[in-house]
C-alpha cells in the first residue's frame, strides 16, 4: 500500500500530541515549574523506553511553544472542519 505522499497528496500531514493543561490565570511560576518536571521525567531513560514502546517520541517542549502549537493547530484544523462542512454534532453520524 503507497503512502499518502506516494499516493500524490501532496504535502498531507497528519499527527496527535498529548499535553497537560493548566486552568488559565495559573501564576507563571507554577506554570514553569510543572513544565521543568514533566520535561525532567521526559527525560528518564524509563519513560524514554515506554514512549518508544507505543510507537511514539517524545518531544518536550516549553510552555509557550506549547501553547503555539495548540493555536496552530485550531487554526489548521478549523480550516479543514470549515472547509468540509463538518459540524458540531458529527460524530452522530455514527451512533
Amino acid at each position: 500500500m503507497p503512502t499518502i505522499a506516494e499516493a500524490g497528496v501532496a504535502g498531507y500531514e497528519s499527527g496527535f500530541w498529548f499535553g497537560v493543561m493548566v486552568p488559565r490565570g495559573t501564576p507563571t511560576a507554577i506554570v514553569r515549574k510543572i513544565n521543568q518536571d514533566i520535561n525532567r521525567t521526559l527525560d528518564t531513560q524509563e519513560m524514554q523506553q515506554r514512549v518508544s514502546a507505543l510507537g511514539m517520541e517524545v518531544l518536550r517542549s516549553s510552555s509557550d511553544d506549547f501553547a503555539k502549537l495548540i493555536v496552530n493547530d485550531i487554526a489548521k484544523w478549523g480550516r479543514v472542519i470549515k472547509d468540509i462542512g463538518l459540524g458540531a454534532n458529527w460524530y452522530a453520524d455514527f451512533n
